[in-house]
């Protein structure tokens, strides 16, 4: 299994990204594209195991290094660690 790594411009994306991101945020409805996911976090995980999946199969695995997941009055708040490593099927 080898991760796929960034583009070597990526960096300054993710940073216009989180740019883009900043003020205030108010939840809304929406709808998953692209790819079905199976999540597996299991409670009080410092991580999850995600399977993304096309009417193909398999796309790829993702491992997300995170804070334990908190219920909200909304639903859940999350919080990622670090660079998370995409792997393929």
């Amino acid at each position: 299994m080898t991760p796929i790594p960034l583009a070597d411009g990526a960096r300054a994306v993710c940073s216009e990204a989180f740019d883009a991101m900043a003020g205030e945020w108010e939840p809304a409805l929406g709808r998953w594209q692209d790819a079905e996911l199976l999540l597996s976090k299991p409670p009080g995980a410092w991580f999850s195991i995600n399977a993304f999946h096309r009417a193909a199969g398999l796309r790829n695995w993702y491992v997300n290094f995170e804070h334990p997941t908190r219920r909200t009055y909304d639903g859940f708040d999350i919080f990622d660690l670090t660079r998370a490593p995409v792997i393929a099927p």
